[in-house]
């Protein structure tokens, strides 16, 4: 079927969104299910959990830095396709094995096929786009995402409550889906199966790199958050399952809460342009997120914690769109952009699992919270202590020029 080239945009942009949708799912559902089955399978401690669930992460992290070059040559549809059937795969590996060491090395391997699907994806979104425009489709793009990540923990733990191989073959599925619809668009639109690899659209595109300096505290930012945000996530089950006896289901319900808010926090800031290029807004949204964790420090109440974690989903949504449009903007090679935010986002999720579950056997998890805000703490002052230099020294060159 041939197609117009502004009816082929619109196939495209409605194809990566209902992708990142169903993905969000299947890979909120891992994420979670994983906490789950290595605690009732192989009886692993909140650290090792923590270890083991950031392992796909830290993969994902070497390989956006050291493969993202050899991604780059394959055409978009055709890196979805192979990653969404290669995952699949693994996911029901996983379930299937009832060996630690094995596990352990097939959710690396999660990790890797995860390294092909999302850099392009954000490629994919953000191709041709600037300013408004770039910021809108982004935030379409993560309202997709963040509805597919508010359902999985709720979806997931209904089925975990049954037991976590269920979840696993759900996701699998869901994975699989995702690949044949790739596949089936190509036949039907050959289009849609041709779209450029990132090389060669680099070479076919040719043009002035206006970017923003102000990329590296986005990047930071959204790295603190995920840190903050992964520690939350991956303790947050073990500590309303063994110390407040709360359903599992009941966890995740608060856990979608967050991912609603998420949600909404893209559909807004999508549409608005008051926080393009700002400073103060990336400062403001790492030092809201302080008051936050030391204000709900000791709370044990159900209604509460949603309150708590409406709170988070706003801030890493912030963080995170911040992040990639700060990236993209004014940037040719945006390959590199997105897998630079992907493995801020990423080293964030490892670092907060190992962080987080190693603070939670150590002190428990309402001093767990002050100890991470005691670092975000630290690490903004030293933001601001940079930014404050550099303008400084570029105000001095400036005078003596």
């Amino acid at each position: 079927m041939e197609v117009s080239e502004k009816r082929l945009e619109s196939v495209q942009f409605c194809l990566i969104v209902a992708l990142v949708f169903f993905q969000q799912i299947a890979t909120g559902m891992c994420s979670l299910t994983f906490i789950y089955h290595l605690r009732r399978v192989f009886a692993l401690s909140a650290g090792l959990i923590g270890l083991a669930a950031g392992t796909a992460s830290l993969v994902y992290v070497f390989a956006c830095i050291f493969l993202s070059r050899f991604y780059k040559r394959f055409k978009l549809s055709n890196q979805v396709v192979f990653g969404s059937f290669g995952l699949a795969l693994v996911i029901f590996f996983i379930s299937m094995s009832d060996s630690l060491l094995l596990t352990w090395i097939l959710i690396a391997i999660f990790g890797l096929f995860h390294s092909i699907l999302w850099p392009s994806f954000d490629i994919w979104i953000a191709r041709g786009k600037e300013g408004i425009q770039l910021s809108k489709a982004l935030g379409i793009f993560n309202v997709s995402g963040g509805i597919g990540a508010s359902l999985a923990p709720f979806l997931c733990t209904l089925l975990v409550e049954r037991n976590t191989h269920l979840s696993f073959y759900v996701a699998a599925c869901i994975v699989l889906f995702n690949g044949i619809l790739v596949v089936c668009l190509s036949l039907v639109i050959p289009s849609i199966g041709a779209i450029a690899s990132e090389k060669n659209y680099i070479q076919m595109h040719q043009k002035v790199d206006h970017s923003t300096p102000l990329r590296y505290l986005a990047w930071i930012g959204v790295f603190m958050t995920f840190l903050v945000s992964f520690s939350l996530q991956t303790t947050f089950p073990l500590f309303t399952k063994e110390v407040l006896h709360w359903s599992e289901s009941t966890t995740g319900l608060i856990l979608l809460l967050m991912g609603i808010s998420s949600c909404l926090t893209f559909m807004y800031l999508g549409k608005r342009t008051f926080w393009h290029f700002k400073l103060q807004f990336i400062v403001c949204i790492q030092l809201a997120l302080i008051l936050l964790l030391v204000s709900f420090r000791l709370v044990q109440n159900v209604f509460l914690f949603m309150i708590f974690f409406i709170g988070i989903g706003f801030f890493a949504a912030s963080a995170s769109l911040s992040s990639v449009f700060h990236g993209a903007s004014g940037a040719q090679e945006r390959s590199r952009r997105m897998n630079i935010h992907e493995v801020s986002l990423n080293l964030g999720i490892v670092l907060g699992g190992g962080l987080g579950g190693g603070l939670y056997q150590r002190v428990g998890f309402h001093q767990m919270l002050l100890w991470i805000a005691l670092l975000l703490f630290f690490v903004l002052l030293g933001e601001v202590g940079i930014y404050l230099f550099k303008r400084k020294a570029s105000c001095n060159r400036t005078v003596s020029s």
